[in-house]
């Protein structure tokens, strides 16, 4: 019986890689941009919360843009709650582009309307200087 439960120890610890995260690779890690924007919907959600906004493109076109952020636990530890974004809420979101060029990326950091910042690491720091003056309407 010990021998049948140290094999299936064995055989669960080399599964547990196999399901593993998958990685950031569809994004483009070495860019951070910055849109100022409108919350459409915010998912609190694991494995990773969701953020859509809307924004106005060079264009003057109305686009909406998809944004894959860190999950809930870690968001808590940077002082989120799942009531930070409500939609109409307009924001300034830092993110990491998609590589294909669709229309959003991974936010980093944002900047509420009362003009606090809050990051995504699970820590307080934001590698950024606060902005002082909150988002104005994007869509105005």
């Amino acid at each position: 019986m010990k021998r049948l439960l140290m094999i299936a120890s064995v055989i669960a610890a080399c599964v547990a890689p196999v399901q593993a995260h998958h990685s950031y690779s569809e994004f483009d890690m070495t860019k951070t941009l910055t849109l100022v924007c409108t919350v459409k919907e915010f998912q609190w959600m694991n494995e990773h919360t969701q953020l859509i906004v809307t924004a106005t493109n060079e264009a003057g076109v109305s686009l909406e843009y998809r944004f894959e952020g860190a999950p809930p636990a870690v968001l808590i530890r940077s002082g989120w709650t799942q009531d930070t974004l409500l939609t109409g809420d307009h924001i300034r979101l830092d993110y990491h582009p998609r590589r294909d060029d669709a229309p959003g990326g991974s936010y980093v950091a944002i900047t509420l309307p009362n003009g606090k910042r809050l990051g995504t690491s699970g820590s307080a720091f934001v590698p950024f200087t606060p902005v002082t003056t909150p988002p104005s309407n994007p869509l105005q």
